[in-house]
């Protein structure tokens, strides 16, 4: 980081501000991509072929974003005899001129003093995909800025630094450099084509991060079964179901590791308000994996409507001493609700079956609510 006014970078206002990313005499995109894993950023590319007319169309959509960030390459892919070419440099300064613009060179840093002027300026040195990686993550504030530069790069010699300890946003990494078997992590390819190959899903998403970190980033499959839209980077997920995942599952295993449960007991043991119910034979391993013959979909919030219009007496607008449990925007439910819905959860019918034989897979949510 060599200049940073007013404390621009990081990018704490991603909701505020609209962001372009054009990358100058290249076609390979590497710091826009890492961008767009941040925040919605536009990316554009210009390079020597590109004609007078694509450049002054792209230079007309640029000035619409608040702020673009330039990545600078090197044509010529020799770092050391890098210098910016005229036309480059009018460019950058024309558009400093209506934007706030951050300026990335990727090479040789004695052209920075060709841009003394400009607010923000980063140096990366070289111009390959670990420099572009980089680059996206001091901007956002997942890695720090601090770093030395020759003497003789203009009156620039350190680097202004930023701190990102607050931030807490996700960089990358490799599995080695985080202490991950990498061989471990490749069983994970395994066990999510079997996952497709089941139809337990049509595709997902898998991502692992530690200290801070990405070790693992990997697209599978498709949208549907239909096979038509591949699964991407920057698809996006519905997050409705994910409090099993982030809140009771991780629960079960801390509970399982400590031995404070037997995963293959029954959950009357540990529930023996189940006891004398339709569920009290069933397995805790069971359960977890929507094989224990529960229910698939109960609607309990049809006991709380009447013809369509909620009962008063169990909603409220606004959050009251009554009704502190928030639903919904601006829909506050009854405390004394949850102790109904886990009685009708006791009280639910399950899936009958031939004797002796197992249950199918069928998922339910009934589980997680036990």
């Amino acid at each position: 980081m060599v200049k940073n006014d007013e404390g621009r970078v990081p990018f704490l206002d991603v909701a505020e501000k609209t962001t372009a990313a054009l990358a100058l005499n290249t076609q390979t995109t590497g710091m826009n991509d890492f961008l767009e894993k941040y925040s919605a950023v536009a990316g554009y590319e210009l390079d020597k072929q590109s004609a007078d007319r694509e450049r002054s169309q792209t230079l007309d959509r640029l000035r619409l974003y608040d702020r673009i960030i330039i990545g600078l390459h090197d044509p010529s892919g020799s770092r050391r005899k890098f210098r910016v070419a005229t036309e480059d440099a009018a460019l950058i300064r024309d558009l400093a001129r209506t934007n706030e613009v951050v300026l990335v060179i990727f090479g040789s840093p004695y052209n920075l003093a060709d841009f003394e002027d400009l607010p923000v300026l980063i140096s990366a040195f070289e111009d390959d995909l670990l420099a572009h990686q980089a680059a996206a993550e001091l901007i956002f504030g997942a890695i720090d800025g601090h770093g030395k530069l020759p003497v003789s790069a203009g009156r620039f010699t350190v680097g202004s630094g930023i701190d990102t300890q607050s931030l807490q946003r996700l960089g990358w990494s490799t599995p080695e450099y985080e202490g991950f078997n990498p061989e471990t992590l490749r069983l994970i390819d395994r066990v999510v084509e079997e996952a497709i190959a089941d139809t337990a899903t049509p595709g997902c998403q898998v991502l692992i991060a530690r200290n801070g970190r990405v070790v693992m980033e990997k697209s599978y499959g498709f949208y549907t079964y239909d096979s038509i839209n591949p699964v991407k980077p920057e698809t996006v997920y519905d997050i409705a179901s994910i409090t099993k995942v982030i809140a009771t599952l991780q629960t079960i295993m801390f509970l399982d590791e400590r031995g404070f449960i037997d995963m293959d007991k029954k959950v009357s043991v540990y529930l023996p308000e189940l006891k004398g119910t339709n569920k009290e034979n069933m397995i805790l391993r069971d359960i977890l994996t929507h094989q224990a013959g529960l229910w698939p979909y109960l609607p309990f919030w049809r006991r709380t409507v009447e013809d369509e219009n909620i009962l008063n007496e169990l909603y409220s607008p606004i959050q009251t001493e009554l009704h502190e449990n928030q639903v919904a925007t601006g829909m506050y439910v009854r405390n004394d609700l949850k102790d109904s819905v886990w009685q009708w959860t006791i009280d639910a019918k399950v899936i009958e079956k031939e004797a002796y034989r197992p249950y199918e897979y069928r998922y339910s949510d009934m589980g997680y609510y036990m």
